[in-house]
C-alpha cells in the first residue's frame, strides 16, 4: 500500500514538473511573432519548443497524472482490505472474548472482485501510458518536420503517418483513461459494500451471542 502510494506521489510529481517545463517552451514559442516562427530554421530550438510542448502537454503527461492518481487511489483499496481484515480478525476475538465460537462470514462476491477489478484498471492506465508515450514520439517526430520549410513540399507525405497516427490514438486515448479510473473507482465501491457486509454480519452475531445462540453458516 505504501509502495502503490508513493508510485502515485511520484508520477504527479513528475507530472506537475513536466507541466512547468512543457509551459516554458510553450512561452518560448507562442511568445513569438508569426513571422519569427514562419522563419525559424527547422532544426532551430524554435521548432524544438514547439515540439517538446506537444509531444508532453498533448503526448504523455494527461495518462501520466492519471496512472499516478490511478496509484493513489490503489493504495485506498488496499487501506480498505487492510481493515477488512481487521474486522475479521476483531470479530474473531469479540466472539471469543464472550464464550461463542468464532464464525466468519462466507467470502462474498465483492470481496473475491475488487482486487482483481483494481488491478484490472491500473493494468489499462499502464497501457494508456504506453500508448501516451506513442503518441508523444509522433508528436515530437511531426513537429519537428513539420515547419514552413517542408509544408506541402515532398516531405509532407512522409509526415502524414505520423499525424494519423497522432489523431487515431488519441481519439480513444482520454476515454481509456477515464475506463481505468473507473475501474480502480469500482473496485474501491465493491471494497466499501464488503465492509458493509461484514460489519452487519459482525453485528448480528454478536446479537446472536448475546442472546445465548449459536450458528455454524
Amino acid at each position: 500500500m505504501a509502495a502503490d502510494a508513493g508510485d502515485g506521489r511520484d508520477g504527479i510529481v513528475a507530472g506537475i514538473v513536466l507541466g512547468v517545463v512543457s509551459a516554458t517552451h510553450a512561452n518560448d514559442y507562442f511568445g513569438l511573432s508569426a513571422s519569427a516562427i514562419a522563419g525559424a530554421p527547422a532544426d532551430g530550438s524554435i521548432v524544438g519548443d514547439r515540439a517538446f510542448y506537444e509531444a508532453v502537454t498533448n503526448g504523455f503527461l494527461p495518462p501520466l497524472l492519471f496512472l499516478g492518481l490511478g496509484f493513489l487511489l490503489s493504495g485506498v483499496t488496499f487501506l480498505l482490505a487492510t481493515i477488512l481484515g481487521t474486522l475479521r480478525d476483531g470479530g474473531r476475538d469479540i466472539q471469543r472474548a464472550v464464550g461463542g465460537r468464532p464464525v466468519d462470514l462466507v467470502k462474498p462476491l465483492t470481496a473475491k472482485l475488487f482486487p482483481p477489478v483494481m488491478m484490472m484498471g491500473l493494468m489499462v492506465l499502464m497501457g494508456a501510458l504506453v500508448a501516451g508515450i506513442v503518441v508523444g514520439v509522433d508528436q515530437s517526430n511531426y513537429w519537428l518536420h513539420a515547419s514552413s520549410q517542408v509544408a506541402g513540399g515532398p516531405q509532407t507525405a512522409a509526415l502524414s503517418p505520423d499525424l494519423s497516427d497522432i489523431q487515431s490514438i488519441r481519439a480513444w486515448l482520454q476515454p481509456l483513461d477515464f475506463v481505468g479510473m473507473g475501474l480502480i473507482l469500482s473496485g474501491i465501491v465493491l471494497a466499501l459494500a464488503t465492509i458493509v457486509k461484514a460489519l452487519r454480519f459482525q453485528a448480528g452475531r454478536v446479537v446472536q451471542l448475546a442472546q445465548g445462540g449459536e450458528t455454524s453458516s
